[in-house]
């Protein structure tokens, strides 16, 4: 799966967006992972955060037809016009642009110490494209050692390639507010923060985590914000049950 990279370099952690600071020239994907089947479950809620050129600098998961979770440190220093992409693949993309959009208030963009509060949402100008649809929010907890399917843009093992691709990996670790995956050689990268963690029962997948940062190399551990512990503030911003 290819994976994404971190952007922000803070000690041994990046923040893994093509661009962190709003400069969307960099491209991550999922390191040693596979392309998403078309049409499937992994595609219809997986969306590719874009500038106006339609350049890819982030991943995100449509949570509702007309808002998007992604990272805090996407669109902290972002400036342009945002458009959100459907589909497997840039040369594919059906765009829809986005009205509106918050980092989470509490975001300090501090990597040098934890990372608080690492999520935005985004209003889009119409709902998602026809054969898209939202994943609900997983509430729950997982153990160590539970698996979970990562998506996103990002950069993968031979390079960038603005595709969506997915892999499994492990928990390692759970707070309140962040879990930690072990990637183990396949995971996220440049370009895939801000993408989803996907819990999953039978076909049903469901949101946990949204990608914040990992190990330079992208092949160690990786922190994802929790949803969940959100939620609140996502269904007052929205205005929609989640």
């Amino acid at each position: 799966m290819h994976s994404i990279k971190l952007l922000s370099l803070p000690l041994a952690l990046l923040a893994l967006s093509a661009c962190g600071t709003g400069d969307p020239t960099s491209e991550t994907k999922i390191i040693n992972g596979t392309l998403a089947p078309d049409g499937g479950a992994i595609e219809q809620s997986t969306v590719a955060l874009a500038s106006s050129n339609g350049q890819v600098f982030c991943t995100g998961t449509l949570i509702h037809k007309n808002f998007v979770v992604s990272a805090a440190h996407c669109l902290a220093n972002f400036r342009g016009t945002l458009y959100i992409g459907f589909g497997r693949s840039s040369s594919e993309f059906k765009f829809v642009k986005a009205t509106d959009y918050e980092v989470n208030p509490s975001y300090t963009g501090n990597f040098n110490k934890n990372v608080p509060a690492d999520i935005s949402v985004i209003e889009l100008s119409a709902p998602a494209p026809a054969g898209y649809n939202p994943v609900a929010i997983y509430k729950g907890t997982v153990s160590q050692g539970s698996k979970l399917s990562l998506a996103g843009f990002g950069q993968t093992d031979s390079g960038g390639s603005g595709r969506l691709y997915y892999t499994s990996v492990g928990v390692s670790g759970q707070t309140s507010n962040e879990i930690t995956v072990y990637q183990g050689g396949t995971g996220a990268c440049y370009g895939d923060s801000g993408g989803p963690a996907y819990v999953s029962s039978g076909s049903t997948l469901q949101v946990i985590g949204a990608t914040s940062r990992g190990q330079q190399g992208c092949r160690g551990s990786s922190i994802y914000t929790n949803v969940a512990y959100h939620l609140n503030w996502l269904r007052n911003w929205t205005g929609v049950s989640l």
